[in-house]
């Protein structure tokens, strides 16, 4: 655990010094949106970025112009547990747990199928094998245990490491999107 959260810190200052973040960011949406995961997915499970993150508005915006269902995810409590809620307008969305834009979840429905869909989870960095560095939440491996679609990482070419420690319970995506390339994980 010690080794992850120095980690953390390392990547989190990395990632704020990353040049040219806007059009890192553009590179990055437009690989995944033109990639064939993304057209052939009925439903997208994405995640409203902060301000240091790939900036998610263009995918959210893209999904629901492209006649996708999209659902982001509401924490339902601080013990890592989250569900999916659909959204069809970026108003749908509020500031909720930890300051990030959620569903409202008065106004939108549960998602309650993920067939044919695709997520994109959110990470400090990735390793080649697939492997992710998160905010140590918790949240994403909870809900990855049970979530049988296909896992998109997004990144910067230079927070694409060779190798990231992983415990027992972490799991790979099976794709990770960066500005310059698709890069599918071995067994992917």
């Amino acid at each position: 655990m010690q080794i992850k959260r120095e980690l953390r810190k390392e990547l989190i200052a990395k990632r704020r010094a990353v040049t040219n973040k806007a059009q890192k960011d553009e590179a990055i949406v437009n690989n995944l949106l033109n990639s064939e995961y993304y057209r052939s997915a009925d439903t997208i499970l994405c995640f409203a970025s902060t301000e240091d993150e790939i900036n998610t508005d263009a995918i959210i915006n893209s999904a629901i112009c492209d006649g996708k269902t999209l659902a982001l995810p509401y924490c339902t409590d601080k013990s890592g547990h989250m569900q999916f809620y659909i959204i069809t307008s970026p108003a749908d969305l509020t500031k909720g747990s930890f300051g990030i834009r959620e569903p409202d979840i008065t106004k939108c429905k549960r998602l309650e199928s993920y067939d044919n869909s695709i997520i994109i989870v959110p990470a400090l960095a990735y390793a080649k094998d697939g492997f992710r560095i998160g905010y140590g939440g918790g949240y994403y491996d909870r809900f990855l245990t049970e979530y049988n679609g296909v896992c998109v990482g997004i990144c910067y070419d230079e927070m694409l490491l060779d190798k990231i420690p992983a415990d027992s319970y972490d799991l790979p995506v099976d794709i990770i999107v960066t500005q310059n390339l698709i890069h599918i994980v071995s067994g992917g």
